[in-house]
C-alpha cells in the first residue's frame, strides 16, 4: 500500500474499524422512569490504600501564585443552580480565549507551530467547540455558533433559540432548561489525531477532551461563572443540530455555562 492509498484509508469512514465500533457502542439510549432512586453502589466512592507501608504527609506550598492555582482548583465544582443574573461579552470572551485559545500566538510567525491551552497527543488539535447561546451577550445575539480557533472569532452558523430543543437533545434534565445562558458543546474531528496514531488515537482524544474540560470549569471559577459537565446526550441530534459530518466529526463532550 502506497502512502496516497494509506492516506484515504484513513480518512474514509469504515463502520467496523474500532474507533466507529467504540462510538456507536457508547451512544446513549435514554429510558423514561418514574422511579428516581439512586442505588448505593453509584453514591459510594471508592479510595485505594496500603496501610502497612509508610505514609509520607504532603503539603500545600504558600506561596502566592500556587495558592491562586489551588484555590480556582478546591473551589471548582459541577454547578446546577442557575440564576437570572447574565453573562456579559467580556467573560465570554476570556472565558473561551483562556480555555482553548492559541497561548503562543505573539510568538511565532508559522500557525502550524501554533499551540493552544490545553495539552493535545502529537499537537494534532481535533477538537472544535461550539456554542448555543440562550440570551444575547454583547454583539453575540441567540444562536449556533462555531469558535474559530486560528481567528479568534464567534461563527454565527445559525440564528435563533433552540433552548426548547434540550428537553430532547439532553433529556430528564430540567434544571438545563431551565437555567444556564451557554450549551458548550466539544466535538472531535478524529482523523486529524487517527492520521498519526490510527485507533490509538481514539484515546488520546477523550483525554485531550478531558483536559479541555478541566480548562473550562477552572476559567468559570476564576469568572465567577457556573459550569456543569454534561455525558448524557442524544448524539444524533446534535449531528444535525450542527450539521456534522458523522463520517468524520462527532460530539465528545457538552458543558452548561451560566450565572
Amino acid at each position: 500500500m502506497n502512502n496516497e492509498e494509506f492516506y484515504k484509508k484513513l480518512l474514509s469512514y469504515n463502520p467496523t474499524d474500532i474507533g466507529s465500533v467504540f462510538y456507536n457502542k457508547t451512544k446513549i439510549e435514554f429510558i423514561k422512569s418514574k422511579k428516581n432512586k439512586i442505588p448505593r453502589t453509584w453514591k459510594r466512592i471508592y479510595f485505594k490504600i496500603y496501610p502497612r507501608f509508610k505514609q509520607i504527609k504532603l503539603k500545600i506550598d504558600n506561596n502566592k501564585k500556587n495558592e491562586d492555582i489551588h484555590s480556582l482548583q478546591i473551589n471548582r465544582k459541577s454547578s446546577r443552580n442557575f440564576t437570572k443574573r447574565k453573562i456579559i461579552f467580556k467573560e465570554l470572551s476570556n472565558f473561551l480565549v483562556s480555555s482553548a485559545g492559541i497561548n503562543n500566538i505573539n510568538r511565532i510567525s508559522n500557525i502550524n507551530n501554533s499551540r493552544r491551552m490545553y495539552p493535545s497527543a502529537g499537537a494534532r488539535y481535533p477538537l472544535e467547540i461550539y456554542l448555543l447561546n440562550f440570551n444575547k451577550i454583547g454583539s453575540v445575539n441567540k444562536g449556533i455558533y462555531h469558535y474559530n480557533i486560528k481567528w479568534n472569532t464567534l461563527e454565527l452558523l445559525k440564528e435563533g433559540s433552540y433552548r426548547k430543543m434540550l428537553s430532547k437533545i439532553i433529556p430528564n434534565q430540567k434544571w438545563i432548561t431551565n437555567g444556564g445562558e451557554v450549551i458548550l458543546i466539544i466535538t472531535s474531528v478524529f482523523n486529524r489525531t487517527n492520521i498519526k496514531y490510527k485507533d490509538r488515537g481514539w484515546r488520546y482524544i477523550y483525554i485531550e477532551a478531558g483536559h479541555l474540560g478541566q480548562n473550562f470549569y477552572l476559567n468559570a471559577e476564576k469568572l465567577k461563572l457556573k459550569c456543569c459537565a454534561i455525558g448524557g446526550f442524544d448524539d444524533d441530534m446534535i449531528i444535525n443540530l450542527l450539521n456534522l459530518n458523522n463520517e468524520n466529526e462527532v460530539p465528545i463532550y457538552a458543558f452548561v455555562l451560566g450565572k
